[in-house]
C-alpha cells in the first residue's frame, strides 16, 4: 500500500488523521506553530475542510466518522483534549454532547451508523486512566448514559460501538485488581473479555458488526499480544 499525504489547513504545518469511514472520508486535526488545533475532514481527494469548535471555544479535534458522515470529537477553549464532547452534523455544524450529571468534561471515541456515540466522562482533572473516568453512551439525541464497570471495579473507558449498539472498552480496578476488557450489551450490562492464559490484563479497542472484538492481552511483566474475541 502506498501512503498518500493528507495536507494540513492553509497556514498550518501539522496534520493528524484519527478516523476513516467506508466512503474513504478521513477526520483528524490540523495545527501550526501559532495557531490552535482545528478539527478537519478530508474528502476522497484529500482536500481538508475545517470543522469549527463550539461557540466560545478556540480549538477542536475530530476523532471518528461514521458511514453517513457524522463526526465526533472534542472542542475546547485552548486545547480540545481538555474540553467538551461534540458531534458535527453532515453540514459541519457542531453540537454539544452533554456531560452526564456530576461530570466535568467528556471525550467521545466512536460513533456508529445510527449516530450513537461512546466515550469517556471525567469527574476531575487527574489524567491517570481508570481513576476518574467513566464509560458513556450517548444516544441519537445526545442523551448520555453511564456504562457501569465490572463488579468490584470503579471506572471504565468505552472505545468502540458497532451498528447493533454493542459497546466495548475497558474496566479498571485498583492496584490489586486487573484491567479487563469489557463488552456492554444493549442493556448496558458489562461482560468481561478475559486475557490469554497466563496474562493478567486485557483491553478492548474495537468491535465489528458481527460482534468480533479486537484488543490486547497483557502479562504482569513482558510484551503485550494482539487478540481477537470472536462473536457468537
Amino acid at each position: 500500500m502506498t501512503p498518500t499525504p493528507l495536507p494540513p489547513l492553509p497556514g498550518d504545518i501539522n496534520s493528524v488523521a484519527r478516523g476513516i469511514n467506508p466512503r474513504g472520508e478521513v477526520v483528524g486535526s490540523s495545527s501550526g506553530f501559532f495557531s490552535f488545533n482545528t478539527a478537519v475532514l478530508w474528502d476522497r481527494d484529500g482536500t481538508p475542510m475545517p470543522l469549527p469548535p463550539l461557540p466560545g471555544d478556540l480549538s477542536s479535534a475530530a476523532l471518528s466518522i461514521n458511514p453517513r458522515g457524522e463526526i465526533v470529537g472534542t472542542s475546547g477553549v485552548f486545547s480540545p483534549f481538555f474540553g467538551r464532547a461534540v458531534v458535527w452534523s453532515l453540514d459541519g455544524t457542531p453540537k454539544l454532547l452533554p456531560d452526564p450529571p456530576g461530570r466535568m468534561t467528556s471525550s467521545p471515541r466512536g460513533i456508529n451508523p445510527r449516530g450513537e456515540v461512546v466515550g469517556n466522562s471525567f469527574t476531575g482533572g487527574n489524567s491517570f486512566p481508570g481513576t476518574f473516568n467513566t464509560a458513556v453512551l450517548w444516544d441519537r439525541d445526545g442523551n448520555p448514559t453511564l456504562l457501569p464497570p465490572l463488579p468490584g471495579d470503579f471506572s471504565g473507558d468505552a472505545t468502540s460501538i458497532n451498528p447493533r449498539g454493542d459497546v466495548v472498552g475497558t474496566s479498571f480496578g485498583n492496584i490489586f485488581r486487573p484491567i479487563t476488557a469489557v463488552l456492554w450489551d444493549r442493556d448496558g450490562s458489562p461482560t468481561p473479555l478475559l486475557p490469554l492464559p497466563g496474562d493478567t490484563n486485557s483491553e478492548a479497542h474495537g468491535i465489528n458488526p458481527r460482534g468480533d472484538v479486537v484488543g490486547v492481552s497483557i502479562p504482569f511483566v513482558g510484551r503485550m499480544t494482539a487478540v481477537v474475541w470472536r462473536g457468537p
